[in-house]
């Protein structure tokens, strides 16, 4: 057994997690299936390549088969996790298959990366639970409705920047205010 994946094994063993270990001559790997929430049941991967620390993350086929008319609006979406999420990517693969994929760093000590991988695999189930419900209205969300709601969010945004951009001054107008208030007292 390759040795990071021997390091998570032992981890997650005493952590009774439910999990299966495979074998095979060019990887091995770790799979810990889990369902998110209102959501399907996929299979966090755990993924070793060699007898090194390095380890791919993979949850394969959140979605399958993204249709051709959901791929832009659902990529916009997937563009906002990635920037809100800065280890974790949302991919469509060549297939047009949702992927996901986590960033484990490479040169971990063997000390940290079984504990480290727990760490992953309980945030990657808060990050799904949190995500997936965005996933599932960029894919099933009427266009209408969801271009009204991006209008929305738009105009929110703009008015946001107007008072951000325009905070000192308003303190000013009310400093002002206060002080003539002061004199006519």
């Amino acid at each position: 057994m390759f040795k990071a994946i021997k390091l998570l094994d032992e981890v997650f063993a005493a952590r009774n997690l439910h999990y299966t270990v495979t074998e095979t001559e060019r990887y091995q790997e770790i799979d810990v299936p889990f369902e998110i929430q209102n959501g399907p049941s996929v299979i966090l991967r755990f993924l070793s390549f060699d007898g090194e620390n390095d380890i791919t993350i993979l949850i394969p086929n959140l979605v399958n088969n993204v249709p051709a008319e959901k791929r832009f609006l659902l990529l916009d979406t997937l563009n906002e996790m990635n920037r809100h999420f800065r280890y974790m990517k949302f991919f469509l693969d060549p297939k047009n298959n949702l992927d996901v994929q986590y960033d484990f760093l490479q040169h971990t000590g063997d000390e940290s990366l079984g504990e480290m991988g727990y760490e992953i695999f309980v945030r990657t189930l808060q990050i799904m639970n949190e995500s997936y419900p965005k996933i599932a209205k960029a894919l099933y969300a009427p266009e209408e409705k969801l271009q009204d709601e991006n209008k929305e969010e738009e105009e929110k945004k703009d008015l946001l920047r107007i008072l951000e951009e325009n905070h000192d001054g308003i303190n000013i107008r009310i400093t002002k205010m206060e002080e003539s208030e002061g004199e006519t007292n």
